[in-house]
């Protein structure tokens, strides 16, 4: 029935039953016989097929969209007792190295020890307002490098260097700039969080107000220094 509205449990099933029910459709009075008559009206049905084909497109877009996807792996995790993410390989070995928590909590104490006495930091880690050398940093890091302490370290020491370099604790001092670039609120942090309850940077393409890439750096690194700060139960 071509007359339905355009909605299907599935779009590719829709699309494609349609389809064929379009390219059937010829005149009564001509007969079957006719194939250059045929083919002509067919043609006089391409804007039709070509609307569908919009149609289906745009429903397909939908079906796959990223929320959707993301339910069902939370559906997954949730209701048939298995993470999302495979944790071993394709021959069934473990993914990541298993090491022991007495092992774990040695390196993270190693890694700490060895950053900050590197870049003179104080007792307790303290770089900015944002970012502190403690266990669950260190922890972080190693868990990136598959406890790896010398990668590990050449990552966080590569973090500890940028953030020097660009002025992250300073970043007040060029207000005119973030001034400039936020004027049109195109990036932000939301004030609600996701439904697992994590912070959300919102980014509005269509408010895209200049055309300078230093300053949108900047102003996308101080959205982002804002979302940590707004995980923190007590920001300095």
């Amino acid at each position: 029935d071509v007359s339905r509205p355009y909605y299907c449990e599935s779009p590719a099933v829709f699309f494609f039953t349609t389809l064929s029910v379009r390219l059937r459709l010829r005149p009564a009075s001509l007969g079957t016989t006719n194939v250059a008559t045929s083919r002509v009206s067919s043609f006089f049905f391409l804007p039709l097929l070509t609307k569908r084909l919009v149609v289906f497109l745009s429903a397909a877009v939908l079906w796959s969209s990223p929320h959707r996807a993301y339910s069902a792996r939370r559906f997954a995790a949730a209701n048939l007792g298995f993470s999302p993410i495979s944790t071993t390989t394709k021959r069934g070995m473990p993914r990541h190295p298993q090491v022991d928590e007495t092992t774990k909590k040695a390196l993270v104490a190693q890694l700490k020890t060895e950053v900050i006495e590197a870049f003179g930091l104080p007792g307790d880690g303290y770089v900015d307002a944002n970012f502190e050398v403690d266990d669950a940093c260190c922890a972080r890091y190693l868990r990136a490098r598959d406890h790896n302490l010398t990668k590990a370290k050449a990552m966080l020491s590569a973090t500890l260097s940028w953030r020097a370099s660009f002025g992250v604790a300073d970043l007040y001092t060029q207000y005119p700039a973030l001034l400039k670039e936020a004027d049109t609120g195109k990036t932000f942090v939301s004030p609600f969080r996701d439904v697992d309850g994590r912070v959300m940077v919102v980014m509005r393409n269509k408010l895209e107000n200049t055309r300078d890439h230093d300053g949108n750096v900047l102003h996308l690194v101080y959205q982002m220094e804002r979302a940590v700060r707004a995980t923190r139960k007590n920001p300095r």
